[in-house]
């Protein structure tokens, strides 16, 4: 698991032109939970890439909040 210098959890969403972008895990999950809170459908809430862990992360916090495919 990537952490950032504070130790914050990191989620890998893609490397561009070399480069690893990443987003926190804490970021995901309220963004998830919002986005299922709301009744928001998954393809419409997920910012990231599906396969991205990010991706994956956000899907697995949002089913398990009670949002729908």
């Amino acid at each position: 698991m990537r952490r950032t210098e504070t130790g914050e959890e990191l989620l890998l969403i893609g490397v561009i032109e070399g480069r690893r972008m990443q987003i926190s895990r804490q970021t995901v999950t309220r963004e998830a939970s919002e986005a299922a809170a709301a009744g928001r459908s998954l393809n419409d809430a997920c910012p990231y890439p599906f396969c991205s862990e990010a991706g994956k992360y956000f899907r697995y916090i949002f089913e398990s909040k009670g949002g729908k495919r």
